[in-house]
């Protein structure tokens, strides 16, 4: 049993906080039949212990949490074992692990399954992208494990380095083996090592990764040694076993998740003690719940982004911080200055995932990110670190990687207007699918490809072609999108019963699998259909829902794209002054975000005249006031409502 005093938050029926945390591993030191009890414990029952109790000074102790020493007492009762072996901690072992300031969260499923393979493989990988806490876990592990290396365990941070001819060296220095005379430093590594039962922990490899043999010839001549290695990219040595770091656990904000249940989820225990590290009268309550569940589940479970925006919570409420965390990624950052330079802001850790040309992490991470780009209207920084992450020397050499980075950078070039600059990239794409061999992929790129072809009706029925061979390859999800690009298609051609055909197909699946993004774009042109057809009533619904869904999501090429929409309509409704304020905000949001392809669309379909409508100083009043307007404002305004305040 293990005794402490401290304060905890209650979140439903339990309770988060660092002290309920130090209260476990308190009672994890301790042995069966005996009771520990912590110094701040100690100080509150001393003097109110009845006859016969008493406490026995055990010293001072570090837990296996990681954190600052603990002093222990243990109880004393007549009817108590008295005598136990040394307590369980990391005392008991020699090792350099630092000590943390805070707390270990969550995790039990993935530090379980990590010590599963750590005991059958002597090459444990722990690899993710930066923020996804791989650091953390891996030390954590090592604390667990520490009773099983009788020699040490030892932590070697890499990150201060970038040459691996340094690396052995560094391990040296954290073993504290001294170099000798002329010779070699690995050498005297591999002797000192030899028959030692001992566990290394290599911190943030991905940047020393030419330094992989030094790892594989210490474990090949040192037969009981085991290596924990955290990195953005397996090692590919012989035996090594990889275990990819997911993310947290997050709730689903819809619908919100109630009181009670939070505290299941690690993405909000991490948020939680991490505000009341900076706020210690931070409580979670009834109205606030609801947005550190959409906090947690918009930062998508990554430990370092949740941790930046919990040190905001002495700034701004939770509601307040997620309004401002759906408007810009600058938000997070200034994280502690004890941490290296890359997390400090999630914009750093992607600039680090090509200052380090790391082919294969910087070309997953990119081809990750740029529908965050696009819909946040980033595209011309997307284009521009899109294109240095495949010029990047190797990049070809991981076929896989790079083509996912051709797709996101025909993307881009896609949403920015350049149709040849996205033409070639999605030519690269096929061609290159074609070769890797994988029918979906080759069908998803063949998608891609027509609609270069389609949207500024260069050759629509190339588009059409290309779109009938990607159907008959598709699963039900890429059915679903191909038959929306399909009544793109016949909507160009003014088939509208068919286009309406195709969308009937492609809505009910979009909405069963809750693809909103997907979604919101075929609402868009079930409007377009409605509105060339004469149901304005009809249009404007289908208007309505797809803009609720992107200003939702804060996509800025979307709600670009809807404004045009609804300036259309509004014009064929008789009111070309509100027209003219959607489409001047519409061109605002095209210009800051780079959103070209709203021009073409909008030259291609030709939906409104307003100039023919309004006289000249009237239509440059308008159009300069929908520019003036926020985003917000301006949703509001095509939405007919008063903009959120």
């Amino acid at each position: 049993m293990g005794l402490h005093t401290g304060d905890a938050v209650p979140v439903g029926h339990d309770y988060v906080g660092l002290d309920v945390h130090r209260a476990a591993r308190i009672c994890a030191a301790g042995h069966g039949g005996q009771i520990l009890v912590s110094q701040a414990t100690k100080e509150i029952i001393e003097h109110a212990l009845p006859a016969g109790l008493g406490l026995r000074d055990l010293g001072v102790h570090r837990l296996k949490d990681l954190s600052k020493p603990e002093h222990l007492f243990q109880l004393l009762a007549p009817e108590l074992p008295d005598a136990f072996p040394p307590l369980r901690t990391l005392e008991a072992i020699p090792n350099n692990l630092p000590i943390q300031l805070t707390s270990f969260v969550g995790r039990e499923h993935e530090l379980a399954q990590a010590r599963r393979l750590l005991d059958r493989t002597r090459l444990l990988t722990l690899t993710g992208p930066g923020g996804t806490g791989k650091t953390r876990l891996a030390m954590q592990l090592a604390a667990e494990v520490v009773d099983q290396f009788p020699d040490g365990v030892y932590f070697v941070p890499l990150a201060p380095i970038s040459d691996p001819g340094l690396v052995a060296s560094i391990i040296a220095q954290s073993l504290e083996v001294r170099e000798s005379g002329s010779r070699p430093i690995l050498d005297r590594l591999q002797e000192y090592l030899n028959g030692k039962r001992l566990l290394l922990v290599l911190d943030n490899f991905e940047q020393v990764i030419a330094a992989t043999p030094v790892v594989g010839g210490l474990l090949k001549t040192s037969t009981r040694l085991k290596v924990i290695v955290t990195t953005r990219i397996p090692l590919h040595l012989y035996g090594e076993q990889e275990l990819p770091v997911p993310p947290l656990r997050r709730p689903d904000p819809r619908p919100p998740p109630d009181l009670e249940s939070l505290s299941q989820y690690e993405a909000v225990t991490l948020f939680i003690q991490r505000a009341l590290a900076v706020k210690p009268d931070f409580t979670i309550t009834n109205e606030n719940a609801p947005a550190v569940a959409e906090i947690a589940w918009r930062l998508e479970g990554l430990p370092l982004a949740i941790e930046l925006a919990a040190a905001r919570v002495k700034l701004f409420p939770p509601q307040a911080m997620l309004a401002r965390l759906q408007r810009r990624l600058s938000f997070l950052s200034g994280g502690p200055r004890d941490l290296p330079a890359r997390q400090h802001t999630l914009r750093a850790a992607i600039a680090w995932a090509i200052d380090q040309a790391d082919s294969e992490a910087g070309l997953r991470l990119g081809a990750s990110l740029w529908r965050f780009w696009q819909m946040r209207g980033h595209l011309h920084e997307a284009r521009e670190r899109l294109g240095r992450l495949l010029a990047l020397p190797g990049a070809a050499s991981v076929p896989q990687a790079y083509a996912k980075a051709l797709e996101a950078a025909g993307g881009i070039a896609y949403w920015q207007g350049d149709m040849e600059a996205a033409r070639r990239f999605y030519e690269e794409l096929l061609a290159l699918r074609r070769q890797l061999g994988n029918p979906p992929n080759v069908a998803a790129a063949l998608y891609d490809l027509s609609f270069v072809f389609i949207v500024p009706q260069t050759e629509v029925e190339r588009g059409r072609s290309l779109l009938e061979e990607s159907l008959a390859i598709y699963e039900r999800a890429g059915i679903a999108k191909v038959h929306w690009a399909m009544a793109s298609v016949t909507y160009t051609a003014a088939d509208y019963p068919a286009s309406s055909r195709h969308l009937a197909i492609s809505i009910p699946i979009f909405r069963s699998q809750d693809d909103r993004f997907s979604l919101g774009w075929a609402l868009h042109s079930l409007g377009l259909v409605a509105s060339k057809t004469g149901d304005y009533p009809a249009a404007r619904a289908a208007f309505d829902e797809a803009m609720g869904l992107f200003a939702e999501a804060r996509d800025v090429s979307g709600i670009a794209l809807l404004l045009l929409d609804f300036s259309g309509l509004v014009l064929l409704e008789g009111e070309p002054e509100r027209a003219a304020r959607l489409a001047g905000g519409a061109a605002a949001l095209q210009k800051s975000g780079g959103v070209d392809l709203a021009a073409i669309l909008d030259a291609t379909e030709g939906p409104w005249q307003v100039g023919g409508k309004l006289d000249r100083q009237a239509l440059a009043a308008a159009i300069e006031e929908g520019r003036a307007m926020s985003t917000d404002e301006i949703v509001a305004y095509a939405l007919g409502r008063p903009p959120a305040r």
